[in-house]
């Protein structure tokens, strides 16, 4: 009797397991095709800002936040780092697996999307993840410490990282 119990638990232990394992393997598979939906809106946004004709700037300008209430003095365009260059190229690892471009670093690393320009020597990396609410710094630690030493070798080329 004792023997048959501790066998129904262990069984009912097992499925639960099971049943959780199958979940979290559909949920993976969920997360994956959402993030690749965002990542492909990401890259069409970035490509059409990436396109749009401007007028260079010195240095990036950002948007000024104005307290509530309060107007702007004059009209500022916010251009950002787009606005500092013309030559702007773009990859990004949507459906196959893209190298990152030779001219700017040889490495096995594939952000999700690689912005840069020759002449300004500027890169711009962008990486998406989806993490749990409560393991968002985790991530963003972890994504950081994975492309350190690519941007380090960036910055001893004499590229501006971003």
């Amino acid at each position: 009797m004792a023997q048959a119990e501790i066998r129904s638990m262990d069984e009912e232990a097992r499925q639960v397991k099971a049943v959780s394992m199958r979940q979290q393997g559909s949920w993976t598979h969920w997360e994956g095709v959402r993030q690749r939906k965002v990542l492909k809106e990401v890259a069409a946004s970035l490509d059409r800002a990436r396109r749009k004709k401007r007028t260079i700037s010195k240095g990036p300008k950002f948007v000024t936040f104005l307290k509530s209430g309060t107007r702007a003095t004059g009209s500022v365009e916010a251009g950002g780092i787009l606005a500092t260059a013309r030559d702007w190229e773009m990859r990004a690892d949507i459906h196959q697996k893209i190298g990152f471009p030779a001219e700017v670093a040889s490495t096995p690393l594939r952000p999700n999307v690689v912005l840069w320009s020759r002449s300004s020597k500027q890169v711009v990396l962008v990486e998406l993840t989806v993490p749990w609410e409560d393991r968002m710094e985790e991530a963003n630690e972890r994504k950081q410490q994975k492309y350190q030493q690519l941007v380090e070798e960036y910055q001893y080329r004499g590229w501006k990282t971003w």
